[in-house]
């Protein structure tokens, strides 16, 4: 269970220091990984509303809907996926350049269903933009 204080600085609204602030990250991608997912949806939620340009919590928060959705009924699961999609689009908005997001953003376009936002054509694009990243990082 993450410590009250580390809850607060993120769900509280808590005007954290940088070290506070990764330590609250680390925090909650440890509940992340320990399979907390509605604890860890719950404190993001609250953390991006607090904190809407932290990409990073987007692109948590998407990756733990996207789990949730896992675990779910099936309706919950719709509403989890398009939730999924939504922060991870914003994150990519964010940190355009962030090859981890962009990499999980093409996946969820790859897989979704097209009414859920899955869609070959945007993934494609990814696709391209991540590999046109890569070549820029070797010059």
């Amino acid at each position: 269970m993450m410590p009250l204080v580390l809850a607060t600085c993120i769900a509280g609204g808590v005007q954290a220091s940088p070290t506070q602030a990764l330590s609250s990250l680390e925090a909650v991608t440890n509940m992340y990984e320990a399979g907390n997912y509605d604890e860890t949806i719950a404190l993001l939620t609250d953390a991006v509303v607090t904190e809407p340009d932290n990409a990073a919590y987007h692109h948590l928060l998407a990756k733990s809907y996207g789990r949730s959705a896992q675990q779910v009924s099936w309706l919950k699961a719709i509403e989890y996926a398009r939730k999924t999609r939504t922060h991870l689009e914003i994150a990519v908005k964010l940190e355009a350049n962030n090859l981890v997001y962009l990499d999980d953003l093409m996946d969820y376009y790859l897989e979704a269903p097209v009414f859920l936002g899955g869609s070959k054509r945007k993934a494609d694009e990814i696709a391209t933009r991540i590999s046109q990243l890569r070549q820029l990082s070797q010059i």
